[in-house]
């Protein structure tokens, strides 16, 4: 029967969704953030191994709890981590970002899953080791020498001659990387790294020295299985020596697949995987063309970080480094697919990193409508508000904020590219100068006497390259976000890179734990906590004049519909807000309408529910009048059916919170569902 053939589907469904297993990722931060949504979409369960208790703030910063079900700290006893992974039925372990090659390659190999191995896990992370293996497998690598020793560093560099670089041992991006051309760079070097630790928290116990390698500075982004690589995406990057600095990022771009350099790079780097042991999984490779040819920088065992992966699968159309990472480790049939073909540019993409010439505090939003309005403008993501510091930019790390343009002709990229850094060099940046000694000195004293102001005549304000006041520290208009959960978190983001500012209310007091996982405090300079009183917070909001109210999630509609009809800003008004919310009044909307609607029934009364589905016969949906996603849905084929859901619902939360005084019987719709996403204006 059809009841009973539905039933095998869901209950195969069912099945599958308990038995599919976990996938493990090792510091799922930065760009590894994206690997467990795919994970997830698959049908597994993610478990999330952060490798120490001292992750970077900005690091963890990109950490997304909501995806994972299990999160584990590693303490130094590996064991202790495999009996808390053991009984997940764990399917594959992953490394999301560089902190967690090591302990990733560890727990693959005790698992005996699909794994690079432990014998050369040191080299793949320590940069000495790494090109002493390219070395002996009679690769081109670069001279070196890893010294804790100052003396013994400066004469190794006068035996190869200056310039050489400095740099950690370990580490992510330029963290620590100079380009010394005397002695005296040296020492500064040396003593700004040793006996120091890196941006990833790790403690640097000496330097590593190396040859300056001239030429072009290509990444090679990879990803292989059970051996055989291929390319994902080729970069080249842009870098220049600014603000003393000798590898500041300017900009990075996606080539074709095909070309003379291209293949050679290919092919170095394949061995270059080949004499690192990485048989699985992605690939981060920098190489520069020198005059002899290609020479690697370094390899990470990870995927490309930051907005790399994103930015490669809007430009070759969705398949990219990410997408194959994940693949590889969930049976391998899209690597299969596109193994050994050249990948296709269906949209050029240009990354621009912005370079600040001067530091200060920002007064003023990073902002310019004269960039948003290039014909390749994609995005700006940059995390500087008003009153943060700007600072000189010598590294990734002090990099201001990153445009994407992306457009089919690659001469109007080239074009937006030149703009973008005149608006930069003249407009962009409004800060106060940096405090003199003398201003930080009075900073801490008290005003009440007036003497601080008398002396602060002395110290003039600085302001570059335009005027502003210190009034306008606050944006001038604002935006209510209510309830910022779920996809509702991405709303702040876009709203604060059009210069505005950020409310966020709280529907209530107490959102369940895993909507609150999601919320972003940093985006919102206002909080508003709603008491019930929608008044008392329409009068909070009121000093602050939004010009909109949102919902962000299913939690805040009705509240949002509420505060924007009372400040008579844009609003869906309040006549209708019960039925956008309220299941059963959304039915009979439908079919007061004169349209399609769901035969149903609104009930607390089980002998009503159970004669009702006598009535119209068996399945029948049971269901919260309220609530999201599946929650509390239950398809149900008999009377005990019925009874079981009934009492599950009736009086009890639902997961957004809400009682539900009541439950919602409907007939069961037959056919394929669809769900269709709008935008109303």
């Amino acid at each position: 029967s059809t009841q009973s053939y539905m039933g095998k589907i869901l209950l195969f469904a069912f099945s599958r969704a308990m038995t599919v297993g976990t996938i493990v990722v090792v510091d799922p931060f930065s760009s590894g953030g994206g690997l467990a949504p795919i994970f997830l979409e698959k049908g597994y369960t993610c478990a999330a191994v952060v490798s120490s208790k001292s992750i970077p703030e900005m690091i963890l910063s990109s950490y997304r709890p909501q995806d994972f079900a299990h999160t584990i700290t590693y303490e130094g006893d590996l064991e202790s981590v495999l009996q808390q992974l053991r009984p997940l039925n764990v399917q594959a372990v992953c490394a999301g970002s560089e902190l967690g090659v090591e302990l990733s390659d560890a727990l693959s190999a005790a698992l005996n899953l699909r794994t690079n191995g432990t014998q050369s896990s040191e080299p793949r992370r320590n940069k000495y080791l790494m090109q002493e293996r390219l070395r002996s497998a009679g690769l081109r690598a670069i001279r070196q020498l890893q010294s804790s020793d100052l003396e013994e560093t400066i004469s190794w560099a006068h035996k190869w001659n200056y310039p050489v670089v400095i740099k950690p041992l370990k580490s992510a991006g330029t963290d620590g990387v100079t380009l010394c051309e005397t002695d005296e760079d040296i020492k500064t070097s040396f003593a700004g790294l040793v006996g120091k630790y890196n941006i990833l928290g790790e403690y640097n116990d000496a330097v590593l020295a190396q040859e300056f390698l001239e030429g072009i500075e290509y990444v090679i982004d990879t990803v292989s299985m059970d051996g055989q690589h291929h390319i994902a995406t080729i970069w080249q990057y842009e870098k220049n020596r600014t603000n003393g600095a000798a590898f500041v990022y300017y900009s990075m771009g996606i080539l074709p697949r095909e070309g003379e350099i291209q293949q050679a790079l290919a092919a170095y780097t394949f061995k270059v995987l080949d004499a690192l042991d990485i048989k699985h999984g992605p690939g981060h490779s920098e190489v520069i063309m020198t005059k002899d040819g290609p020479c690697l920088v370094e390899t990470g065992a990870r995927m490309h970080g930051s907005s790399g992966p994103a930015l490669a699968a809007l430009a070759l159309g969705g398949i990219a480094q990410c997408q194959l990472t994940a693949d590889v480790y969930t049976g391998g049939a899209l690597f299969r697919q596109h193994y050994g073909k050249p990948y296709e540019i269906k949209l050029h993409i240009l990354e621009v990193f912005f370079i600040s010439q001067i530091e200060g505090t920002l007064i003023a939003p990073l902002d310019s409508p004269k960039i948003r309005e290039l014909d390749s403008f994609v995005s700006w993501h940059s995390s500087l508000q008003p009153g943060d510091t700007v600072s000189k930019t010598v590294d990734l790390f002090s990099c201001p904020g990153l445009i994407t343009l992306a457009h089919q002709d690659v001469n109007v990229l080239d074009a937006d590219y030149k703009t973008i850094r005149e608006v930069e060099a003249t407009e962009l940046y409004t800060v106060v100068a940096a405090l003199t000694q003398k201003r930080q000195r009075l900073s801490s004293m008290s005003r009440s006497n007036g003497i601080i102001d008398e002396l602060e005549a002395e110290l003039p304000v600085v302001v570059a390259p335009r005027k502003m006041s210190l009034e306008k520290l606050e944006p001038s208009k604002w935006i209510a976000v209510v309830d910022p959960l779920s996809s509702g978190h991405a709303l702040a983001p876009i709203f604060l890179s059009k210069g505005l500012g950020c409310i966020c209310v709280m529907s209530s007091r107490n959102p369940p734990d895993m909507m609150m996982a999601s919320y972003r405090p940093q985006d919102f300079k206002h909080v508003i906590q709603h008491e019930g009183d929608v008044n008392a917070t329409l009068d909070k909001l009121r000093e602050l004049n939004p010009v909109a109210v949102v919902a962000g999630c299913e939690m805040g509609v009705e509240l949002a519909d509420a505060l924007g009809f009372g400040l008579g800003v844009r609003s869906n008004g309040i006549e209708g807000s019960e039925a956008r919310r309220n299941k059963y009044e959304m039915q009979e909307k439908l079919r007061s309408a004169g349209l399609r609607a769901v035969r149903q029934l609104q009930s607390r009364d089980l002998s009503e529910t159970l004669a009702w589905c006598e009535k119209w016969g068996y399945p029948v949906v049971v269901k919260p009048n309220k609530s999201a996603g599946t929650d509390g849905v239950t398809l149900c084929e008999t009377p005990e059916d019925v009874t079981t859901s009934f009492h599950q619902l009736v009086d009890k939360h639902n997961r957004l919170g809400e009682l539900n005084d009541s439950v919602l019987v409907q007939e069961f719709l037959e056919g394929i569902e669809h769900v269709i996403d709008t935008v109303s204006m």
